[in-house]
């Protein structure tokens, strides 16, 4: 079931779980740090 996202983290989150993705892939393929991707998703600076 997908939700609709009503912040960029959230979008993010249920993207990469679509997607079957863990936060290190998705990280490494945007040039991050996995911990900085993680913040992303919480909406975290």
């Amino acid at each position: 079931m997908v939700h609709q996202a009503s912040h960029l983290g959230q979008h993010l989150r249920n993207r990469r779980q679509m997607l079957h993705l863990r936060q290190k892939a998705v990280a490494q393929q945007l040039g991050t740090l996995r911990k900085v991707y993680y913040r992303w998703e919480r909406d975290e600076r």
